[in-house]
């Protein structure tokens, strides 16, 4: 649970020679992904004669028709083959290259494609000919008929109805065939001399005729044995062309991979051209790198005359934001994706994974504990993880929690009376309830002040050290809230007597009334107050009635975790109820439907409690969420 050390390097090129950027990325850089590129002109701003590298990058078209090949191959997860520096990149011959590919794949899906229409449209015939089949006329006769004309086609549904209207006024006789889809198939007969006003009137209303002469030589039935016939020939060449494109695949994946990894190299040297600066000799490639890594590469390049390592020292590396890299074991690191959602703690803040993985397994438990729909929730966590589906092992951790407290409740897929409750059952005394949840949430808000501290221990920050609502002035005056309200309700007596009590509290009050001031007089500032005094004691005033409230709000906001805890209980006996009204299976299948719904739908909202209660509770009191991700080079040519 912490946050990765990460250093601002400054890799040098130290011969005379040649400025070899391309060779030293290659050897150094581009295979571990573990640099995340700075713009250097911006850090040796102070350093004179140093020039940008053009930004051009001629890999982003050829990557993107590598990418649209490799799709067409069918190609999704994939390993790059082996590429080094010695391989030639010449953008014009790999354009070629490309080009030839891509030419013969589009060929050869051209040719299914156009088998694959013929098949589709020999099946669509038929299909219009099956009601025909008992008449026994040519029809290549009826098309070509000389005082009468034939049509056959579809028209969309949304106009058939106008047709039908018109139908009485046409000199046409209409023959519906059949309703496929969005369109009505049908056939209408009219006279040649009527031929352009009625097809004029056919075409408005979108009438698309099918042209089938050529296939409709003899009687229905004739026609439909003769199509039968295409349609097995066709799918057989059909069959042969799939063979040629796979062994199209087979004999070019491997050439295509080759591209592709020369591509997305030479791509990652342009990007680090981009953040790189030069003279005539030499470079400067400036980035940040984990501290772990940063020992490695070290080690790589000591006994390397050409290149030189340099880590800058706070003043150069304060010109730019340090990056966020959270550490976290398998146990905690699913809730990396909660923490994530609210936004990334900032270098110099603590890593609250561990407190979000605590604090929502927790509230999550308490509110549904069931050991029976935890089994279901863990087992459906395992699903989605196994799937790389991020929220899957939050829903084991989550289950696991429900479970735990399911046998602290006694609770087992709703039945309250089958195992014996460790604790209590939420029913049996919902006062308890009440006051647990409050005294749960005030020691997480307390706990917040507490990780709020430090974070500004860690950012030097005084002033909000001491005297910020969430800081150690806030803390002693809820904390003494807290006793004071728990000696009131639980009637012990008070070691501190009360009249001091109210003392401290006016004191700290005015402590954090006072804060902005204070934190001038302390960093040594001359202006202590600002000029519109009077409004800064307005604004003071109203943002100390906003902590009071928000100090109430957000004790008394954890009321709803025994709430739903409660409620939970109160649901699974109504299931167990109505299951009573039925017997046998009837009884069983009720359970079971009642338990799919609680879980579905309760499980759901209690998921978002437990993070609401998390994010505005108690994140807003300690985290930012304005860290910046450390995105390495591998990363960033990724989103190009």
């Amino acid at each position: 649970m912490a946050i990765v050390k990460m250093k601002l390097v400054n890799f040098i090129n130290l011969s005379v020679e040649k400025n070899d950027i391309d060779g030293f990325a290659y050897k150094y850089l581009i295979d571990s992904d573990e640099l995340q590129p700075e713009y250097a002109m911006k850090i040796l701003d102070n350093v004179n004669g140093l020039e940008t590298y053009s930004a051009e990058n001629p890999c982003v078209d050829l990557k993107r028709r590598c990418n649209t090949l490799l799709q067409a191959f069918g190609i999704k997860d994939y390993i790059y083959e082996d590429c080094s520096e010695d391989d030639k990149f010449d953008s014009i011959e790999i354009a070629q290259k490309l080009s030839i590919i891509e030419k013969q794949c589009s060929d050869i899906k051209s040719d299914e494609e156009q088998l694959e229409s013929k098949i589709d449209q020999y099946k669509q015939i038929i299909k219009q000919l099956q009601p025909l089949t008992n008449l026994d006329v040519k029809l290549d006769q009826l098309f070509k008929m000389t005082y009468f004309k034939i049509r056959f086609g579809c028209i969309p549904k949304r106009n058939y109805s106008r047709l039908m209207m018109f139908i009485h006024e046409l000199e046409a006789l209409v023959f519906p065939v059949s309703s496929v889809g969005e369109y009505e198939w049908l056939l209408y007969i009219l006279p040649t001399s009527y031929e352009a006003k009625v097809d004029a009137f056919f075409n408005s209303l979108h009438f698309e005729r099918s042209k089938i002469y050529g296939e409709m030589e003899g009687t229905p039935s004739e026609v439909i044995s003769k199509l039968t016939v295409l349609v097995q020939n066709t799918q057989t060449e059909l069959f042969e062309k799939i063979n040629i494109k796979n062994g199209f695949i087979s004999d070019n994946t491997k050439e295509l991979l080759r591209i592709t990894s020369i591509i997305v190299k030479r791509s990652k040297i342009y990007l680090l051209r981009k953040y790189a600066t030069h003279t005539k000799n030499s470079f400067h490639i400036i980035g940040w790198m984990p501290e772990e890594k940063l020992k490695k590469v070290s080690a790589l390049i000591e006994d390397d005359p050409c290149v030189g390592l340099m880590v800058l020292d706070n003043d150069q590396s304060s010109k730019v934001k340090t990056p966020t890299l959270l550490k976290n074991n398998w146990l905690i690191k699913p809730f990396e994706f909660l923490v994530k959602m609210y936004g990334l703690p900032a270098y110099n803040e603590i890593d609250p994974t561990g407190f979000v993985a605590l604090v929502y397994l927790v509230l999550f438990g308490m509110m549904f504990g069931d050991v029976g729909q935890g089994i279901i929730i863990a087992l459906a966590g395992i699903l989605l993880a196994c799937k790389k589906i991020a929220l899957g092992g939050v829903m084991v951790g989550a289950g696991l929690s429900s479970i735990v407290f399911g046998f602290l409740y006694g609770s087992i897929f709703g039945m309250e009376d089958v195992l014996v409750p460790i604790m209590m059952n939420p029913m049996d005394d919902i006062n308890t309830m009440l006051i647990i949840g409050i005294s749960l949430g005030a020691f997480l808000i307390m706990s917040a002040m507490v990780l709020n501290i430090i974070n500004s221990i860690k950012k030097k920050e005084v002033g909000q050290l001491l005297f910020d609502r969430n800081g150690l002035a806030g803390l002693l005056f809820y904390g003494l809230i807290i006793y004071s309200a728990a000696g009131y309700v639980f009637k012990f007596n008070f070691t501190i007597p009360l009249s001091i009590t109210i003392g401290i509290l006016i004191l700290l009050l005015i402590l954090i009334f006072l804060k902005h001031p204070l934190e001038n007089i302390i960093r040594r500032r001359k202006e202590i107050l600002p000029e519109d005094k009077a409004g800064f004691f307005i604004e003071a005033f109203f943002e100390l009635i906003d902590m009071l409230l928000s100090f109430l709000s957000n004790t008394v906001s954890f009321v709803r975790v025994s709430a739903f805890a409660i409620n939970h209980v109160g649901l699974s006996m109504a299931v167990m109820i109505m299951s009573e009204m039925f017997t046998g299976t009837g009884s069983i299948i009720v359970i079971v439907i009642g338990n799919i719904i609680v879980i579905g739908l309760e499980g759901l909202i209690v998921g978002i409690q437990g993070m609401r209660l998390t994010y505005y509770e108690l994140f807003s009191r300690f985290f930012s969420g304005e860290g910046k991700p450390f995105t390495p080079l591998g990363y960033n040519i990724d989103q190009e």
